[in-house]
């Protein structure tokens, strides 16, 4: 038999060349890494639905009762009728003083000198109905007994906490993804370019910049440019910077922490009786670990709960019902591992200034792509940042 003349028969071979002939295996699916995608964020928007913001900066007034404790300061002898105090500004004239660690009761107060740190007994204000005058140690804890006027006497004197005016800017949220008309007509595996998958992934890519913001954001006003720019205030920077439990390792040491010390920052976040009896902890991968080995009972969560599908582990402690959250962005490369945010979400509302919108077709009219904008502006109001709380385990 003559020899082929077709210039494409090279050789001959059993088989086939696999690279240039076989049709690849490729799953139809895209396998995303990150999956579980701003649970705070989302959380939020979802109790706050149609609550706004009407201004660029967001106000609301919060208040504390009256204090009924002090410690005194520095210490006094047993006959001094000046007592030197931390929180002068606490009493009223007609206030009695009670030492809770003698049993002393002093008073009525006559005068107090907030700029001194004092307040002022009569001469025969020690000791008084039987007590017995002691030393006033350094940091003694002392507590005013109110509201007692003797028989015809006047009414005690008026003392009332003032309000504080607390705030937040709006901060805009702006993603964008593009697509060439070449790449979205083309046949890919996975339709790893089409303008549907693409816009899915792009809006993860948005609500995991608005998480940042919620936790990480610092609250002020840009004015260099022309016309400003406003930035939202977080959790961690900004609001819950009052209850805070740390524990310190020395250096060397294997990061850790106990139960009990655990119990005690979940006894603080429930600390006030206005808070609802309910927290959520967002916790990195380290804290929650830890807190495994503690073995709580779980709480099995009723269908409708808004943690059903969020909390990793709910139980029922000593003060109120707990939550734990995995927050992928409580870790080491954001400098928050061994973190974990306590929130009592019912203190805090999520506010549209523009909701969440596509702006569609933003492209320059001659080009050949389709570039669209994912946007929204929001804000965040913070209510009783010691309702809040952050546990931290941090190497000394």
């Amino acid at each position: 038999m003559p020899p082929s003349t077709h210039d494409n028969v090279l050789g001959t071979q059993v088989g086939h060349d696999f690279a240039v002939f076989s049709e690849r295996d490729v799953d139809i699916r895209m396998h995303l890494l990150q999956s579980d995608i701003a649970p705070i964020t989302t959380i939020l928007m979802n109790m706050s639905r149609g609550k706004r913001a009407k201004q660029v900066k967001v106000e609301w007034p919060e208040r504390e009762m009256l204090p009924h404790t002090t410690a005194s300061l520095g210490g006094n002898s047993s006959s001094d009728v000046v007592i030197d105090i931390d929180n002068p500004e606490y009493a009223k004239v007609g206030d009695y003083v009670l030492n809770q660690d003698t049993g002393e009761l002093m008073g009525p107060v006559i005068g107090k000198d907030d700029a001194n740190n004092q307040v002022t007994l009569p001469a025969n204000g020690r000791g008084v109905i039987g007590t017995t005058p002691t030393t006033i140690a350094d940091n003694a804890h002392l507590i005013f007994m109110r509201g007692n006027i003797q028989e015809g006497g006047f009414a005690s004197d008026a003392l009332n906490t003032l309000p504080v005016m607390n705030f937040n800017y709006i901060e805009p949220t702006s993603t964008t993804y593009k697509n060439t008309d070449l790449l979205e007509l083309s046949q890919t595996y996975s339709n790893v370019h089409t303008w549907r998958d693409l816009r899915a992934l792009k809006m993860k890519d948005h609500m995991e910049d608005l998480e940042k913001k919620v936790i990480y954001g610092i609250r002020g006003l840009d004015t260099s440019g022309a016309q400003g720019k406003f930035f939202m205030g977080g959790l961690i920077n900004q609001f819950v910077v009052d209850t805070i439990e740390t524990v310190n390792v020395g250096a060397g040491g294997t990061k850790t922490f106990t139960k009990k010390q655990w119990e005690t920052f979940i006894r603080r976040l429930f600390n006030f009786n206005q808070s609802s009896r309910r927290k959520t902890v967002y916790c990195s991968s380290e804290i929650l670990e830890t807190i495994s080995d503690f073995k709580y009972q779980a709480l099995t969560l009723r269908n409708g709960d808004m943690m059903i599908n969020t909390a990793v582990f709910s139980y029922r402690s000593n003060f109120g019902i707990v939550d734990l959250v995995h927050q992928r962005f409580l870790n080491v490369d954001f400098g928050t591992d061994w973190h974990a945010l306590g929130l009592d979400l019912r203190h805090i509302e999520w506010l549209n200034f523009i909701p969440q919108r596509i702006r569609e077709n933003i492209q320059e009219k001659r080009s050949h792509s389709r570039e669209d904008e994912i946007y929204q502006v929001n804000s965040m109001k913070v209510f009783n940042g010691p309702v809040h709380g952050v546990f931290r385990v941090i190497a000394q």
